[in-house]
């Protein structure tokens, strides 16, 4: 089977100013690992190289080798990167650990998997990924890859098992060493006090840059969020507990712990539609929307894509969700490198009267449909105690892509819909 690599970036969210008191920040990293009992080999090495940075935010090569051997018990070098000291003399070097073999290089970490062949449906129990021969993809367990949307720049198609299609979403670099890196490195995330906090983005041209207020304790554009207002928000009567904050931060770590390992996400191919009580990214479907999602504004919308996973048993492979805000930024993000840019920022999609997923002419960025017509979409940010975010346009109004526009999560619009992402577990 031809062994492939996936990459995944490494650089864990702490402000490069800190990053020279390593050892406090190494034992506080590791023990929010163990707390949660899910250090990876892949988290496990980005431990290490948190503390071997330096001021000027490069690897120090002598602390990134202390750092490895002190704390890494049964780490070994390949010797064709070691100097005469038995230590990695330059970079990128190869080690193996917990039974990854893994590339160290300045902008993060190569671990090597399997291959699937495109219209096969992967069947055993790992996971296994997906090369168009030039990049990869991870594909989960039952899933199948499209014999013809298979070009992972232009967007890679997979099936679900219900019959739903996503698109792979790659991304370079999952957390950020500081906020203030964010804009360069378009990364989700950072580490804040042991979780993850999500970068936000505004899109201008054919850039973006982080979101002015979006910081790690802001109460303006954030999330993870829970919305503090009794009238409006997450603590109003129609929230009947399906959010909590603690519930929200769990859910939003693992999710950055997935896409760190695997090295992007599945976001649906279509605006989420409804079988019956079930929820689905199906072409040719009524868009789910916030007057008939069980009676119950966002927070309908928000746990029957929650229960995805579960409502079709595959809740052991992928967890569901509504699009978190960071998820919709980098799909942004990957969509500004192809050769569709102009529809993320500056081509508005001519509005069109409500109609069925992806059935408006031109409004598909990588495969992805419904993004600047039919409804918009809510996500997970919040700004404030009463609001959360939706994106895009809809058939009421002529917005790009990444319009960004706030509602209370108590309203009920016939415009306003959502997405539905997988990340793999």
């Amino acid at each position: 089977m031809v062994i492939t690599i996936i990459v995944l970036l490494i650089l864990v969210g702490v402000t490069l100013s800190t990053l020279s008191g390593q050892d406090g920040i190494l034992n506080k990293a590791a023990t929010a690992a163990d707390r949660t009992n899910k250090m990876t080999a892949e988290e496990a090495i980005q431990v290490e190289v948190l503390g071997s940075y330096n001021s000027k935010g490069e690897i120090d090569l002598e602390d990134l080798n202390t750092n490895l051997i002190k704390n890494l018990k049964g780490i070994k070098y390949d010797s064709n990167e070691l100097s005469e000291s038995n230590k990695i003399k330059n970079l990128p070097a190869v080690v193996e650990y917990n039974g990854y073999s893994i590339v160290i290089a300045e902008d993060g970490v190569t671990a090597t998997q399997a291959s699937v062949e495109v219209g096969k449906e992967v069947t055993k129990t790992e996971k296994y990924n997906y090369s168009d021969g030039v990049n990869v993809a991870t594909v989960p367990k039952g899933f199948i890859v499209s014999e013809t949307d298979k070009k992972i720049d232009t967007g890679l198609v997979v099936k679900a098992p219900d019959g739903s299609e996503f698109v792979w979403v790659p991304v370079p670099t999952v957390v950020s060493p500081s906020e203030g890196a964010g804009t360069k490195n378009k990364a989700m995330a950072i580490l804040k006090d042991g979780h993850y906090r999500g970068l936000l983005y505004d899109f201008e041209g054919e850039n973006s840059t982080i979101k002015s207020g979006c910081t790690t304790t802001a109460t303006d554009f954030r999330e993870p969020a829970y919305l503090s207002d009794e009238t409006s928000g997450d603590a109003s009567t129609h929230n009947n507990n399906i959010v909590t904050e603690n519930g929200l931060q769990e859910e939003y770590d693992n999710m950055i712990r997935g896409i760190i390992k695997y090295g992007g996400f599945y976001v649906g191919r279509y605006e989420t539609s409804l079988n019956e009580t079930k929820v689905q990214s199906k072409n040719g479907q009524t868009s789910m929307d916030a007057t008939v999602s069980s009676g119950n504004r966002w927070y309908g919308m928000y746990e029957k894509q929650i229960n995805y996973a579960s409502d079709n048993e595959i809740e052991d492979i992928v967890g569901s969700s509504m699009i978190w805000g960071s998820q919709y930024d980098a799909m942004l993000n990957w969509m500004l490198k192809g050769s569709e840019a102009s529809k993320v920022t500056t081509e508005k999609i001519p509005q069109h009267p409500k109609t069925t997923t992806g059935s408006t002419e031109g409004d598909v960025i990588n495969n992805i449909y419904d993004l600047g017509n039919n409804l918009a979409e809510w996500t997970l940010e919040a700004c404030g105690t009463k609001v959360r975010l939706l994106r895009g346009g809809n058939c009421n109004n002529y917005f790009t892509s990444s319009f960004r526009f706030d509602h209370y999560p108590v309203d009920s619009h016939d415009s306003s819909g959502s997405r539905l992402t997988l990340y793999i577990r």
